[in-house]
This record gives structure tokens, sequence and C-alpha cells, in this order.
């Protein structure tokens, strides 16, 4: 029976070493959103990722934009209080001034 790029044509690129490799890919991005886990509180992005600067790509790709997604969320999920507690225990450096405000303003 000839399927001419259906599904059997579909399955045979799928072979064990492609196999392979997309299982790799999906326990690598696994891993990433583990490491993004829902603390309460959570660490403000300059201490969980301390090597990586504000403008940094890596807050737009990757592990750190999967930080960056769930920290904006979780922030902005907290009530003005709470907000202000957090931002008072854990104060932005000068290099990352203005998250809290942005947060607050544009949501997560």
């Amino acid at each position: 029976m000839t399927d001419k790029g259906g599904l059997q044509a579909r399955w045979k690129i799928i072979d064990g070493a492609q196999l392979d490799a997309l299982r790799d890919r999906f326990d690598a991005a696994a891993e990433r959103y583990r490491q993004c886990g829902h603390a309460d509180p959570q660490r403000p992005p300059w201490m969980q990722f301390p090597d990586l600067e504000p403008d940094s790509l890596g807050w737009r790709m990757g592990t750190g934009e999967t930080y960056l997604i769930a920290f904006r969320r979780w922030y902005a999920a907290l009530d003005a209080g709470a907000q202000q507690d957090y931002s008072a225990q854990f104060p932005a450096p000068p290099e990352w001034s203005g998250l809290y405000e942005s947060i607050v303003k544009w949501g997560g």
C-alpha cells in the first residue's frame, strides 16, 4: 500500500535516532519548566539567574524567558500589599529598576 506523504511516510521519518533526539529535546524542555517552579515567594530574576544581565538575550529565550514569564505572572497575581512587601524584601538593583512597576502597569 502506497501512502505518498501520508501517515506511513511521516512515521518512517521518526526512526530510532530521530525518536531519541525528540525525546532528548522533550526532556530538556521539561527540565527548563521544572527549574521555573512556582515557589512562594519566587526568587526575583536577578537572584535566580545572577549571571544574566537584564538586557541579555537569555531573558528572551530559553530558561530565563520561561522563568521571567512565570515570575511576572506570579507577581502580578499578588495583591497590592503583598507586592509592596515583596519589593521591600527584594529591592531591585539599579540595573533592574522599574521591573516591579512595569509588572503592575502592564500585568504579567
